[in-house]
């Protein structure tokens, strides 16, 4: 290594607190360049300072025969430090690297190469600019937007193998990421004033109907995992709305309809309300017998709708065609035998909160519980319990 200035010590400088601005490169009287803050030369660099030993990159400059700028030739080091000084490379516990494990300083080398390449008029850094540029996020995104579908999945593929992720894994995240969305929005109907109408809003072009049942009709079939996966609905391959399933009468009246249909091997039927339809009346009516309460007017009616729904689809189901987007599925495949039936309504957590210690809650709570677990034919689901089950799968807790 050539002296860059006669009787000059030269220190490494500290890449992993130290702040590269303070630095700059400069040529030398003896036709070489070096580095220096104004008070120290630095003949290197310290990438990383470990417990006993310290990842040290030596930096020479060489003077280009051609356009007479210094090409930076780099020697990567393990090293056992003595106080501020970096030991002699004669020294036999100085160690060279293959410099490939994050902890000998990886990042640090990148802020290294980003000090040199300022200097272009001095340092000569070859083709690197030409074969490597610094991007960020952004700059992948729009690169990918740029390209067509299936050449944008060909080059995400191509990054996933090698970078040596799974597929699976992958995928498995994308999907995580997107149901905890989901969630989120779940979370915001349920419990902040507001949502509903912003929801709204948001997709007014694609809520069919007015009033909350409606928000919540459009947000429960685009997101059907909540349904297909939380009520044990097996195999829900998709979800049609507004289905008849009865019969109706010579003035086409009598004709009751569903919300949504599971399309399943056998078919599911689902009835909503809203997360703010009560369950209980506020006070408990005479007719109410000793140890239960009275269930509200729109409860009981929408509980005697699924039974109808129900009953009408069982018997009428064989004289009428299943019909998805306009296609007619097979009801050989796709069988009707003592329909399932689900009912989702009100948010128990605040109508009757666990915690609650009043005698009162306790009562609803039990007398709620008992008509559920002596019910064979609607399972009746609360929206507060849908969230609950579904953040359970995505996020195990």
């Amino acid at each position: 290594m050539l002296p860059l200035e006669p009787k000059t010590e030269y220190k490494n400088f500290d890449l992993v607190e130290g702040d590269l601005s303070k630095l700059t490169i400069k040529k030398s009287i003896k036709d070489n360049c070096y580095i220096t803050d104004g008070v120290n030369n630095y003949g290197g660099f310290i990438l990383s300072k470990l417990k006993d030993t310290q990842t040290v990159c030596d930096v020479v400059f060489y003077q280009s025969s051609t356009d007479g700028r210094y090409i930076p030739r780099l020697t990567f080091s393990k090293i056992q430090p003595s106080k501020d000084r970096v030991k002699d490379a004669t020294n036999p516990e100085k160690v060279r690297i293959s410099f490939s494990d994050k902890s000998e300083g990886v990042y640090e080398f990148w802020k290294l190469i980003g000090f040199l390449s300022k200097f272009k008029e001095l340092v000569d850094l070859g083709d690197f600019e030409d074969a490597y540029s610094v991007i960020g996020s952004d700059d992948v995104v729009l690169h990918l937007q740029d390209l067509k579908e299936s050449d944008r999945i060909q080059e995400i593929v191509g990054y996933v193998q090698r970078t040596g992720v799974r597929i699976d894994d992958l995928v498995g995240a994308a999907l995580s990421t997107k149901r905890n969305e989901t969630l989120v929005v779940f979370s915001k109907l349920l419990n902040e004033d507001g949502a509903v109408e912003a929801y709204r809003e948001e997709y007014n072009s694609e809520i069919k109907g007015s009033g909350e049942e409606a928000v919540w009709h459009h947000f429960l079939k685009t997101n059907q995992w909540l349904l297909g996966i939380n009520l044990d609905v097996r195999f829900i391959k998709d979800f049609t709305d507004e289905v008849s399933v009865g019969n109706p009468d010579t003035e086409n009246q009598g004709n009751p309809k569903v919300d949504m249909m599971g399309i399943s091997d056998y078919t599911v039927l689902v009835e909503i309300k809203t997360s703010h339809t009560k369950i209980f009346t506020e006070t408990k009516t005479s007719e109410a017998r000793a140890g239960t309460w009275s269930f509200t007017t729109q409860f009981i009616e929408g509980f005697s709708q699924c039974l109808a729904q129900k009953f009408g689809w069982d018997n009428e189901s064989s004289g009428k065609k299943l019909v998805k987007d306009s296609e007619v599925l097979s009801q050989e495949e796709h069988r009707t035998l003592d329909p399932k039936t689900i009912y989702i309504i009100g948010n128990k957590s605040k109508e009757i909160p666990q915690t609650s210690m009043e005698v009162d809650v306790i009562l609803k709570r039990d007398t709620f519980e008992r008509f559920r677990r002596n019910n064979r034919n609607v399972e009746i689901i609360t929206y507060d319990e849908l969230y609950e089950r579904a953040n359970f799968i995505v996020n195990g807790s």
